[in-house]
């Protein structure tokens, strides 16, 4: 299964954000080309914990980083004939991604992320371009979602994993397969009642639009905003209560 759009917007912005502390001394084009490396290798997400494979993937990225900077030393060495740099001892102190920052890089990358939709999607109304538009809305829901999940260790990947972790984030733990997510929901507190309601008004729009629904009621793009906005922000916050 492909690796969705949002998904991948916030493996990479995390990425970036993990690389531009553990790079920081090297050059920019050994920079670039560990950028470029990781970004190729996102599309091999397929398993169901795609933001999880970023913990392997900046493995990966960490001894690329060292390979890159011994590299760079020793041919500076050999061209300008100068000293021992000292880079080898140096990269034995870096820190390395698999720490703390990796959380806060995923949870800066979802939010940045979303605001990008939420951008776009406003631009698209603009345009009276309605479909687009809720399609972005729905697009920053599943940023926040998919990476709330990740930090909690829950299955990312696709919409069932999404609904999943709505149902997850509103009664405290993860359904299991085949349980009746309705009737779980009946036990969710007020918060996620809220976040279910929101999630699925908000995911509902694109096809409202596409069949004629959303114009016959009335809904208008402050409330199509309100939708998406409620659901990123108590996915979050129920998300924190629950790490």
């Amino acid at each position: 299964m492909e690796l969705r759009n949002e998904i991948k917007d916030v493996i990479l912005l995390a990425a970036q954000r993990v690389l531009s502390q553990t790079t920081e001394g090297f050059s920019e084009a050994d920079e670039a080309k560990l950028r470029a490396n990781f970004e190729e290798r996102i599309s091999r997400y397929s398993r169901r914990f795609p933001i999880l494979d970023l913990l392997d993937e900046l493995e990966n990225v960490n001894d690329a980083a060292q390979t890159a900077a011994i590299a760079t030393n020793a041919d500076m060495k050999r061209q300008r004939r100068i000293a021992n740099l000292g880079w080898e001892e140096e990269l034995k102190t870096f820190p390395t991604p698999i720490s703390d920052q990796w959380v806060n890089a995923i949870q800066e990358a979802a939010a940045e992320a979303a605001e990008k939709y939420f951008r776009k999607a406003s631009k698209y109304f603009e345009k009276n371009q309605d479909e687009q538009a809720t399609e972005c809305l729905c697009s920053a829901i599943i940023c926040s979602i998919a990476a709330t999940a990740a930090l909690l260790g829950w299955p990312h990947r696709d919409q069932e994993d999404d609904l999943r972790t709505v149902v997850a984030l509103a009664t405290g733990s993860l359904p299991e397969e085949g349980k009746s997510i309705y009737k779980l929901l009946q036990s969710a507190s007020q918060q996620g009642q809220d976040l279910n309601s929101a999630f699925a008004a908000a995911m509902g729009q694109p096809d409202a639009v596409r069949n004629g629904a959303y114009e016959e009621a009335g809904r208008t793009k402050d409330e199509a905003f309100l939708f998406a906005r409620t659901a990123v922000t108590l996915a979050v916050q129920l998300g924190r209560r629950l790490r």
